[in-house]
C-alpha cells in the first residue's frame, strides 16, 4: 500500500478508535471514584498509537540514511502523563471499569516506552549516516583497509542503536491481548512490531559485516586482491564462516552491499569453511526483507 493511504487509513482509524475510548471512559459506574477527570486518556491513547507509527517510520528513514521525523519530547510527555493517570487508577475503587482502564494506561504506557526507544535509535543511526556510507561505499570497492577503519568508527553506534531497537521491540512484545481497547490499535502494534523486527535484522547484517572487516582485514585484503586480479584466494575457515553467515536478503537497504561482500568467497566446496553458518557477531534475530538505501551502481571493481 503507498505510503500515503496507509496514513490516510491509519487517521482513519485512529478517529474512529477515539469515538469508541471516549465512550468506554465518559463511563463511570456509581461505585468508583469521581475525583479525577480521565476524558483525557482517549487523546492520550490516540497520541501514542501516532507515536508509535511515526517512531517505525523514522527508524526505517534513518537506516536507509534520510532524516527521520522525530518527537521524542512529546511522546516522553505522554509516557509522564499516562504514569500519573495509573498511579490515579490504582487509588480507584477495584471496578470492572478502572481495572480495564488501568491495564490499558500500563498497555499504551509500554507502547510510548517503545516509540522513545526506536525515536533514539533513529536518532543515533542518523548521527553515524555519514561514516556508514563511507563503510558501505568501501564495500562496494572492496577495499578491506577502508572498511576495517570505518567499521571501527561506526561499531559502537550500530550496537547502540541495535540495543535500543531491541527495548522497542521488548515494550511491544509486553502488551498482552486484550489490554488494548481498540482493536485498530492492537493491528497497529502487530505491524510496527513487524517493521521493527525487519529493521533489526538489517542492522543486525550490517553489524555482522563490520566485525567482518574489523576482525578479518588481511583475509578480506587477500580476497579483494584475488577478485581485482581474476583469481582466487584460499580464506582462512574463521573467515569463511563469518562471510557465509551473513544473509543479504535480511540486509534491507544493505542487501546489495551484503551480497557483494559474502559473493568474494569462492565458490563452495573449494575451501574448508570449519562450521559454516555462524555468524560475525553477537546481534540476534531472523526473518527476511530487501530494500534500497546507500545502493550505488553495481561494479565489480
Amino acid at each position: 500500500m503507498p505510503r500515503l493511504s496507509r496514513r490516510r487509513a491509519t487517521a482513519v482509524l485512529l478517529l474512529f478508535a477515539l469515538l469508541v475510548l471516549l465512550g468506554i471512559v465518559l463511563y463511570k459506574p456509581a461505585v468508583a471514584s469521581r475525583s479525577v477527570d480521565y476524558s483525557r486518556l482517549p487523546e492520550l491513547f490516540l497520541r501514542v498509537a501516532a507515536h508509535l507509527n511515526s517512531s517505525v517510520a523514522a527508524l526505517e528513514d534513518a537506516l536507509a540514511g534520510k532524516a527521520p521525523g522525530v518527537d521524542k519530547e512529546d511522546a516522553q510527555r505522554v509516557l509522564y502523563e499516562l504514569r500519573e493517570y495509573r498511579e490515579e487508577l490504582e487509588r480507584e475503587d477495584e471496578t470492572g471499569m478502572v481495572v480495564s482502564l488501568r491495564k490499558a494506561a500500563e498497555a499504551y504506557a509500554w507502547l510510548a516506552n517503545s516509540s522513545i526507544a526506536a525515536y533514539e535509535a533513529a536518532e543515533v543511526l542518523y548521527g553515524s549516516r555519514s561514516s556508514v556510507k563511507d563503510f558501505l561505499e568501501a564495500v562496494l570497492r572492496c577495499d578491506a583497509a577502508e572498511m576495517s577503519r570505518r567499521g571501527a568508527l561506526i561499531r559502537e553506534n550500530l550496537s547502540r542503536a541495535a540495543e535500543l531497537l531491541g527495548e522497542a521491540i521488548a515494550g511491544l512484545a509486553a502488551v498482552r491481548p486484550g489490554d488494548l481497547p481498540s482493536e485498530g490499535h492492537e493491528r497497529l502494534v502487530d505491524e510496527a512490531a513487524e517493521r521493527l523486527a525487519r529493521a533489526y535484522r538489517a542492522l543486525r547484517e550490517l553489524l555482522k559485516a563490520v566485525e567482518i572487516a574489523e576482525k578479518y582485514p588481511q583475509d578480506l585484503e587477500e580476497l579483494c586482491r584475488a577478485k581485482r586480479n581474476g583469481g582466487s584466494a584460499q580464506p582462512s575457515p574463521g573467515v569463511a564462516s563469518a562471510i557465509q553467515g551473513l544473509n543479504p536478503g535480511d540486509a534491507g537497504p544493505y542487501s546489495y552491499h551484503i551480497s557483494r561482500l559474502k559473493a568474494l568467497l569462492p565458490s563452495p566446496g573449494s575451501y574448508q569453511s570449519g562450521s559454516a553458518g555462524s555468524s560475525a557477531g553477537g546481534v540476534g534475530g531472523a526473518g527476511g526483507s530487501s530494500g534500497a538505501g546507500y545502493q550505488s551502481p553495481p561494479s565489480d571493481d
